[in-house]
């Protein structure tokens, strides 16, 4: 699929549409107000993660939704958004940069963020916690190799197990 283009009418996307799929560029109506799990699954071809893929009345990124897509360099998570939920993110390979929005609040467990390294290349080591979020779980930045984590709060989030949350 070269442009994925969805129509401005359609308001929900199932689980595992679109998984195992080249997609060169997306774009996701507005109005959409549900995005199933795994919804874009291993899929290669984009190289960004941003609102076009997040529309505004999605508040939760969801199981495995963007897990898997290799070619992806840059997520910028929009503002709206206050939840990402298990392997969301899981094995972006080349992921360069990571923006949370002020708007989250939670990253679930389970490999969030698994992400940002090939073999012996690190990409990114560096990730700012939003002041809002007051839950980072289990497993969420396994495997990443970031080294400086900016933790916004005041009052620090909730950490199940820092060694297992933040592993490299």
């Amino acid at each position: 699929i070269d442009n994925l283009d969805i129509p401005s009418g359609v308001t929900a996307i199932g689980g595992s549409a679109f998984s195992h799929n080249y997609i060169g560029s997306t774009y996701l109506p507005r109005g959409l107000q549900t995005l199933g799990d795994n919804a874009f699954f291993d899929c290669s071809g984009f190289t960004t993660i941003n609102s076009d893929m997040i529309p505004p009345n999605i508040t939760t990124v969801p199981l495995g939704c963007f897990g898997g897509c290799n070619d992806v360099t840059t997520v910028d998570i929009p503002e709206g958004v206050t939840e990402i939920n298990s392997s969301a993110f899981d094995g972006l390979t080349k992921l360069k940069s990571l923006t949370l929005p002020q708007s989250l609040t939670r990253i679930n467990d389970g490999g969030a963020f698994c992400c940002g390294w090939d073999d012996d290349n690190y990409y990114y080591n560096e990730v700012t916690i939003p002041s809002g979020v007051t839950y980072i779980g289990d497993r969420a930045f396994n495997s990443t190799h970031i080294r400086i984590f900016h933790i916004k709060s005041t009052t620090p989030p909730t950490i199940n197990d820092i060694n297992n949350t933040l592993s490299t």
